[in-house]
């Protein structure tokens, strides 16, 4: 299943504007956020799995 980083990215933001999140997703949701955009920076924009998978 590939991620798409661009649509990963939207989705924790607005995880982390949701006032009815838990700080567990928040937290985790934070995390994921800088992981993608770190990712975005240097151009990948989606996460294929590996042949294995």
């Amino acid at each position: 299943m590939s991620e798409n980083l661009i649509d990963s990215a939207e989705k924790d933001m607005a995880i982390m504007a949701d006032p009815n999140a838990s700080p567990e997703e928040k937290r985790k949701a934070h995390w994921d956020l800088k992981m993608s955009r770190r990712l975005l920076s240097k151009g990948v924009e989606v996460l294929e799995d590996g042949p294995g998978a």
